[in-house]
């Protein structure tokens, strides 16, 4: 019963997701892709790297035959926060506010996944530790956000809106 359980809230992480995807407005929908993207390397290769080394590991999964990583992490999650991260940075705000952005958004995800791992099979922590989770995810978000810059240049300041 408890793989069934874990396995629709999968699929609900899934939908969320894509239902945030979609929510990204229409005139920054070529930015939020290339974020998207770029974000998925670094995240696959800290995600396949940990799970090797045998540090974490996802017993319920999705593509249980293809990868030992979190498809739904490592391929969705993690890119659609990183375009969210990247959409909404306060580019003119001082470096403390920024530094303090960063942390939030580390530690909104941090918590849910800690949360995750404590109640169901979605995540179980080997050799890792719930600071780790929060130092690697900010990692990568403060990479994204290098590749944003030189990506995109000054288009730094743009609101959210269309």
């Amino acid at each position: 019963m408890q793989a069934w359980r874990d396995t629709i809230l999968l699929m609900a992480f899934d939908a969320i997701g894509i239902i945030l995807l979609a929510l990204v407005p229409k005139g920054r929908r070529k930015e939020a892709a290339a974020i998207f993207l770029f974000q998925q390397f670094p995240a696959w290769i800290l995600g396949l790297a940990v799970v090797e080394l045998g540090w974490i590991s996802y017993p319920v999964r999705d593509f249980q035959q293809a990868s030992h990583t979190s498809f739904s992490f490592e391929f969705l999650l993690l890119p659609t926060i990183a375009v969210y991260y990247n959409l909404l940075f306060p580019a003119k705000a001082r470096r403390k506010w920024q530094v303090a952005y960063t942390l939030g958004f580390g530690l909104a995800l941090t918590g849910p996944e800690y949360l995750i791992m404590r109640m169901t099979r979605l995540i179980d922590y080997i050799h890792w530790e719930w600071y780790w989770t929060l130092l690697s995810v900010m990692g990568v978000l403060v990479l994204s956000r290098l590749f944003h810059t030189w990506f995109f240049g000054s288009e730094l300041t743009r609101p959210l809106k269309p």
